[in-house]
């Protein structure tokens, strides 16, 4: 699989609808904008590599079935992320585990 990337960080942007049409993505910086959904993520099936952090998210349901996912950052205050369930079926698949990079914040 070739990687095909895209930097969207650092440009306030507050919801996903319409960015994301391309599914054939495997990196993605979303860092440093105002996000509080990720759910337009449900079909980016190709992602290895994504950068979430310093958002307003609370929930990543939507990152439960991208199984080939190696870095995740969901670090910084700003996330307010309890539940972390949905990472369960990534590790379980596979994905998110051994030689797997997962940031988080240190508060949590």
């Amino acid at each position: 699989m070739s990687t095909k990337k895209t930097g969207i960080d650092q440009q306030l942007i507050r919801d996903l609808a319409g960015i994301l049409n391309d599914t054939n993505l495997t990196e993605i910086d979303l860092s440093e904008n105002s996000l509080k959904s990720i759910n337009e993520l449900t079909n980016l099936q190709n992602l290895v590599s994504l950068d979430l952090s310093n958002n307003n998210i609370s929930r990543i349901d939507a990152l439960s079935g991208l199984f080939l996912l190696r870095y995740l950052d969901l670090s910084g205050e700003d996330n307010d992320i309890r539940d972390f369930t949905a990472l369960s079926a990534n590790a379980l698949n596979a994905g998110i585990g051994d030689g797997a990079v997962v940031t988080l914040s240190p508060e949590w």
